[in-house]
């Protein structure tokens, strides 16, 4: 349920927001043969504002925002003996934390050059996947505590001229009980709690638009990621599946009848465990996708006005790196879709 406003103050600033209350409830049922498992539910409560305040002809805007949730989680803890009924919890488990943020915004030249920079504070709940696993290479931990996680950004938008736009961004990000995947046997991982993580980094995109020769988009994040928790031996370590460099182009031209396109991405070698074994790193890849895609305008049998069809070859030389051991990346693939409007 959500509330939204619009005034303006005795001092002439523009004010907007919005003030609110959720509810949620979730439940997982996981029937094995001959065992009825006790219910797994999560009932997560929660209220939030947040506001902008903006100063007319100054370019200026302030938003600051306010979360605050409580989450219950009632979920059995592990039978201390595979084919073991779980048992109950006598009282559920609760997470409460409250995820104040703020952000400011200057437009400089407006449509041209904008500036802003971000604060939050928010925690993440661990996900039914690290909870509960899945069949087939994921083990399930129920005692996850959720990330407390700490964010802090600077950004630059540019547009130069109505065919060119740039974003630059530099980014910290500090999570507590952060959650990594880490193997726990030799065909299977687990999500663990593993204390303070922080990532600094850089990222910069932009697009252009060459008129009859296309439309062309690119990224990059470079980003240095470090372990801070309290383990000597893993303190100063990179964090696991986190590459220094990332990347992505694309480019995208339009004909009479078909709109074609192809896309490069790239990701940097990185580390599979947290001690950083040389022999199990993650070699650099790059991937190659193409694709191409049609409109028609006019009825369709669903009594819209426009069809849209798209044809993807994904994977184009078919690399099959592995990341997590066992599980390589699809191979080349072809996706095909067909959207009704």
């Amino acid at each position: 349920m959500t509330w939204r406003f619009d005034t303006v103050l005795t001092s002439g600033v523009d004010c907007s927001g919005r003030v609110g209350a959720e509810w949620r409830r979730q439940r997982f049922d996981w029937r094995h043969e001959d065992l009825v498992d006790p219910r797994r539910t999560r009932e997560s409560t929660g209220a939030f504002t947040g506001v902008n305040l903006s100063l007319p002809g100054s370019g200026l805007m302030v938003s600051p925002s306010w979360r605050w949730q409580r989450l219950e989680d009632d979920f059995p803890p592990l039978p201390p003996w595979p084919g073991l009924p779980e048992q109950p919890l006598e009282q559920p488990h609760v997470h409460e934390q409250p995820s104040p943020a703020i952000a400011l915004s200057w437009d400089i030249r407006p449509g041209r050059l904008r500036c802003e920079a971000h604060w939050a504070r928010s925690y993440r709940a661990p996900t039914w996947i690290e909870l509960f696993g899945y069949r087939g290479g994921v083990d399930g931990n129920r005692d996850l505590e959720p990330e407390e996680i700490e964010s802090r950004d600077v950004t630059a938008y540019w547009r130069p001229s109505e065919a060119w736009q740039l974003r630059l961004a530099w980014f910290v990000s500090d999570v507590t009980d952060a959650i990594l995947w880490t193997p726990n046997s030799q065909y299977t991982s687990r999500a663990d709690n593993y204390g303070r993580m922080r990532a600094v980094g850089v990222e910069v995109e932009w697009v252009v638009d060459a008129g009859r020769f296309g439309r062309g988009w690119g990224n990059a994040t470079i980003q240095d990621t470090e372990d801070r928790g309290d383990d000597p031996i893993y303190a100063g370590h990179d964090l696991p599946y986190l590459p220094d460099l990332q990347t992505a182009l694309g480019w995208q031209v339009e004909t009479s009848v078909w709109t074609w396109g192809v896309r490069w991405l790239y990701e940097s070698a990185s580390y599979r465990d947290r001690y950083n074994t040389e022999t199990d790193r993650i070699p650099s890849r790059s991937l190659f996708n193409l694709s191409a895609s049609h409109v028609w305008h006019g009825a369709n049998v669903l009594g819209g006005n426009r069809t849209g069809l798209t044809c993807e070859l994904l994977n184009l030389t078919d690399n099959d790196v592995y990341d997590v051991e066992g599980y390589p990346l699809p191979g080349r693939s072809v996706r095909v879709s067909l959207i009704f409007h």
